[in-house]
């Protein structure tokens, strides 16, 4: 039999009394016993009449094993990898838990996987693993959209960068319009990519103030700009659309 199989042993029913050896990884009833040996033992029997006659009798109990079976540690992977899972060679059949029969089988998906290798004694090993995978994460430069002169375009924080001007930093300066994308690498070294259309360079503006204006000594003036601008930034420090002087 093999490890950690049981076997039931039945003597010759009607004596008054069964002594069995050894007595250890055994559990016996009457005639029956049930045996789950460590390793081959030799097992034996007395029996007595009432009378007080003896009789005894041995059973060489083998026990076989199989080799062990590893599929590796438990493994996370990347959102969009895979995996070949292989067990060694050897084992007359295979038989794993997602329904494959051969050494090897392809995991793309969550979950607990397990083998089952079955020797050429009969004899069987099993190994499981778990593979899980990592949150999926990608870069976002945004919608599609037309941006200012020199715009500073980032994708956030991460380990590596690669730009479509094969540049390396967090972030790239627009000048033009056209397609751009990144691809990142996280600290875990899984990868994401997007990709933003610039559709056109909006022109900076400019002629918004008069190029010069006089006033008398005890006279104010009040410099203004156009209303349509969506922030101000004057050198007094005022963010208003006018400021007076």
């Amino acid at each position: 039999l093999c490890k950690n199989d049981t076997i039931t042993l039945m003597a010759t029913p009607g004596f008054s009394q069964y002594q069995r050896s050894p007595v250890i990884n055994i559990s016996s009833n009457s005639n029956t016993a049930v045996v789950h040996p460590a390793d081959t033992t030799l097992n034996h029997v007395q029996a007595a009449t009432v009378s007080g006659c003896i009789v005894e009798d041995s059973l060489l109990i083998t026990v076989n094993t199989a080799p062990s079976i590893s599929i590796g540690k438990d493994t996370t992977l990347c959102y969009d990898q895979s995996i070949q899972l292989s067990a060694p060679a050897g084992f007359s059949s295979y038989q794993w838990s997602n329904g494959g029969q051969t050494a090897s089988t392809l995991v793309q998906t969550e979950g607990t996987y397990s083998i089952t290798g079955t020797y050429s004694n009969g004899c069987r090993s099993k190994d499981t693993i778990i593979i899980t995978k990592y949150t999926f994460i990608n870069p976002s430069l945004g919608i599609d959209r037309s941006v200012c002169n020199n715009y500073k375009l980032a994708a956030g924080n991460y380990q590596n960068y690669l730009w479509s001007d094969l540049s390396a930093a967090n972030n790239i300066v627009i000048d033009q319009a056209g397609t751009y994308w990144v691809e990142i690498t996280e600290a875990n070294g899984c990868k994401g990519r997007d990709t933003l259309n610039i559709t056109a360079i909006n022109p900076d503006p400019s002629g918004f103030l008069k190029p010069t204006d006089s006033l008398c000594k005890y006279e104010t003036l009040v410099i203004s700009a156009p209303g349509s601008f969506s922030n101000y930034s004057w050198s007094t420090g005022s963010s208003q659309t006018a400021i007076t002087i």
